[in-house]
């Protein structure tokens, strides 16, 4: 009779145990004797506790339950056995054994994730770095450039009379070299209550095409085309994506209540230096935040 598949003395050699695959024997082998001191374990399948080989033929082994203990079934083709896995012909092409994980074929590990080329500066808490300072710079002056020339076409009418009546003083004052200065100031005076009537309508205009410029491209598409241009992006601290429209908005609160304020005589000047405080701080800030990134939650990241 056939007999079941385990593990038998070894016709060959006594000191060992072959494994009877119930047709042939194999070229599996073990010692007969296990460095635990345990008694011989044989059988189909492998040891039962306290049944010990009587023989050395495959037709007189005692039944057993398992495998001896200690014993490492060879590894699938292609994939080598040992301490911890290791990777082989048996992986999938393009992957690699080895420490820490490994790109997939074709693809390359996220720089600030590890390796040589790793990342060096700050990064958003999902490891995205952020923008540099230069970067932000360059970005709002083309956002300058662009927000105040579609501010002086809507306000053309108010701009246009402005210069027309600066040159009207500049033309008194050349056409009477010998004026007193009394006849000087009062000219000056009358053109600054001018001024005032044609400034406001200009800065209001001002004011309404940077808001509406910066929350529309910021909750459409997460930059505006400054940004768009130097490869930066804006996003809130805790995910990626655009801000919503609140955090949009609040991004422009300081900038807002600033130029307002720079209405108001003698004291407006204070607003140019909050304003400039805000962009300067992000040269100390450990996450490169401006003031008006603190106070929408928000970075400026790099397109990655």
């Amino acid at each position: 009779m056939a007999q079941h598949s385990g593990w038998y003395d070894d016709p060959f050699d006594p000191a060992l145990l072959r494994y009877w695959d119930g047709v042939l024997w194999t070229d599996r082998t073990t010692p007969k004797v296990l460095p635990t001191a345990q008694p011989p374990m044989t059988g189909p399948g492998g040891p039962a506790a306290g049944q010990v080989a009587a023989s050395g033929s495959p037709t007189q082994g005692a039944t057993q339950a398992g495998p001896p203990p200690g014993y490492l079934p060879p590894a699938p083709y292609g994939q080598q056995g040992g301490y911890g896995a290791q990777g082989g012909y048996g992986q999938p092409y393009g992957q690699q054994g080895g420490y820490g994980p490994q790109a997939p074929y074709g693809q390359q590990m996220p720089q600030w994730q590890g390796g040589p080329w790793a990342r060096t500066g700050p990064v958003a808490p999902d490891g995205t770095p952020l923008a540099a300072w230069w970067q932000r710079l360059l970005a709002r002056i083309i956002d300058s450039i662009v927000t105040s020339t579609l501010a002086v076409v809507l306000a053309w009418p108010w701009v246009s009379d402005l210069w027309t009546q600066f040159k009207g003083v500049m033309t008194w004052v050349t056409a009477n070299p010998g004026a007193s200065q009394s006849a000087i100031d009062a000219r000056v005076q009358d053109f600054a209550q001018q001024v005032a009537g044609e400034v406001v309508p200009w800065v209001l205009i001002a004011l309404g095409v940077q808001l509406a410029y910066e929350v529309i491209f910021l909750i459409v598409a997460g930059a505006t085309p400054g940004k768009f241009l130097l490869g930066i992006r804006v996003r809130p601290m805790d995910r990626p994506g655009p801000p919503n429209l609140v955090g949009a908005l609040r991004r422009q609160v300081i900038w807002v209540a600033m130029t307002a304020f720079g209405l108001v005589p003698f004291i407006g000047g204070l607003g140019s230096i909050v304003v400039l405080l805000d962009y300067l701080w992000l040269l100390w800030d450990g996450r490169r935040q401006c003031l008006h990134d603190k106070v929408a939650d928000t970075v400026v990241v790099k397109n990655v």
